[in-house]
């Protein structure tokens, strides 16, 4: 037991060990190497795994470590398990089997979700292991109703329920990724009436997209970090790990990582205001609803 005047230890260490894991994890060292030197990558794939073994056995053995070590046991984890789908051969595999399906760049994206949700099982798998409850990982509905933090600077300075301030943000949402996407894109009005026809492939696409996106980038990420960095941290950490990560993502460069850290933001708020998975996941699918109708409308390229 702490005396009385005691100062509470630091975080400050567990935060850089964080960050640190975060960054290897993240496809930062990718983006750098592709954008300022080029070539063979695939050996980052390998020095990231040691990078984050090494930072495991660092937060086994150092003390002041020890309270965030399953953070990068987890991120070590779903590294390997995108190594193991890719392994596997999985697109290529799974491009045969839905040779059936006219258009490539719809078997292209299926073949895309079949891998991701590999990675989600598996990730599933680790937390479960690591001795998470589902509660715990907020692999639960959580909370619908919770209370939502006031959010002054964008025009909510009360609390309000998250039934109607998840409600409010579905239609905000809406209205916000169809205007991005028409600047980035300029599709046509035909190629948008066009792409109606794939209205069941874009709701599966966008609900088994924000599936995996939410367990593995918010679940498999808050779940072993917030008890040892705390809730703003860790809030902060996610936002910019999500960002990151849609560098080639859509929209494509800093103007998506920009945008996908506040959407990062948000959805970590909706994850850790309701301790589950719901509308976290709700907001997602609202979003990704809009990316893949426009990708299929052809006036959006993931990456580019």
């Amino acid at each position: 037991m702490l005396p009385v005047n005691a100062a509470a230890p630091s975080r400050r260490p567990l935060t850089v060990y964080a960050w640190a894991a975060m960054l290897v994890f993240s496809v930062l060292p990718d983006v750098l190497w592709n954008e300022l030197v080029g070539g063979d990558a695939r050996w980052i794939s390998l020095a990231r795994s040691t990078i984050l073994a090494v930072l495991v056995a660092a937060g086994l053995l150092l003390p002041a470590l020890r309270p965030a070590w399953k953070f990068p046991a987890v991120l070590l984890a779903i590294t390997i398990a995108g190594l193991i789908t890719a392994r596997l051969g999985t697109a290529p595999n799974l491009d045969g089997v839905l040779n059936w399906i006219e258009l490539s760049q719809v078997r292209g994206l299926l073949t895309v979700q079949a891998a991701k949700f590999g990675v989600s099982i598996l990730t599933i798998v680790a937390l479960l292991a690591l001795g998470y409850r589902r509660r715990d990982a907020f692999l639960t509905r959580g909370q619908i109703d919770a209370p939502a933090a006031p959010v002054r600077w964008l025009g909510f300075p009360t609390p309000e329920p998250w039934t109607s301030f998840g409600a409010k943000w579905v239609v905000f949402l809406s209205i916000g990724m169809v205007v991005v996407l028409a600047i980035f894109g300029r599709p046509s009005i035909r190629a948008l009436a066009g792409a109606v026809s794939f209205i069941p492939v874009v709701l599966f696409l966008s609900i088994s997209n924000a599936f995996n996106e939410e367990v593995v980038y918010r679940s498999g990420v808050l779940a072993p970090i917030v008890g040892a960095l705390g809730i703003r941290n860790s809030h902060l950490l996610n936002a910019a790990l999500f960002g990151i990560m849609h560098y080639y993502g859509v929209p494509y460069g800093v103007g998506g990582v920009i945008l996908s850290t506040f959407s990062g933001w948000f959805l970590a708020k909706a994850m850790l205001e309701t301790k589950g998975f719901f509308w976290s996941w709700l907001l997602h699918v609202v979003a990704d609803t809009w990316i893949f109708y426009f990708i299929l409308a052809g006036s959006i390229v993931p990456g580019g």
